[in-house]
C-alpha cells in the first residue's frame, strides 16, 4: 500500500464489508432477475465475519441452496402469484398455498450446509502460524 494511503484509504476489511451491505440493499429490492442471486449473500456474510468459514462451506452452501430453490420451482404451481408455465411438474404435494416458502427455505438450506461443511473441513492455524499472520498483517498497515 503507497504510504499516502495509509491513513486516508478505507480498510480492504472496511470495503468488504461496506459491498457485502450494498449487495444486501440491492437485493431486498430486486427485480425477479437477480433473486437467484440471493443464495450467494449466505456464504458473502459468513466468509466476512464468521472466522471457521471455508470455501467448500461456501461452495456447498451455493450448491445446496441452488439445487433447493430449482427443485421447489420445478414442483411449485406459482412463482410469487405468477403460474409457472416454464418448468412446472405437476404434484400434489404443493399447493398455490406454499407460494414464497421457497424463497425462505433456500437460505436455510444453504446456511445448515455452510456451517457443516465448514466445521468439517475447517483445520483451525497453529499459535506461531497465527502470530506470524498477525505481524504479517500489521506490518502492512
Amino acid at each position: 500500500m503507497p504510504k499516502w494511503c495509509r491513513r486516508r484509504c478505507p480498510s480492504r476489511r472496511a470495503l468488504e464489508q461496506q459491498l457485502a451491505w450494498q449487495i444486501i440493499a440491492n437485493l431486498r429490492g430486486s427485480s425477479d432477475l437477480a433473486k437467484p442471486l440471493a443464495g450467494l449473500v449466505v456464504p458473502l456474510i459468513g466468509g466476512l465475519y464468521w472466522p471457521k468459514a471455508t470455501r467448500q462451506g461456501a461452495l456447498a452452501c451455493i450448491v445446496a441452496g441452488s439445487l433447493t430453490r430449482l427443485a421447489f420451482f420445478i414442483f411449485m404451481p406459482t412463482m410469487f402469484g405468477v403460474d409457472n408455465t416454464l418448468l412446472y411438474v405437476p404434484n400434489g404435494l404443493f399447493t398455490i398455498d406454499f407460494d414464497g416458502f421457497p424463497t425462505m427455505i433456500s437460505p436455510i438450506v444453504g446456511l445448515v450446509a455452510f456451517v457443516v461443511v465448514s466445521n468439517l473441513t475447517h483445520r483451525p492455524q497453529s499459535p506461531e502460524a497465527q502470530k506470524a499472520d498477525l505481524l504479517e498483517k500489521t506490518h502492512a498497515l
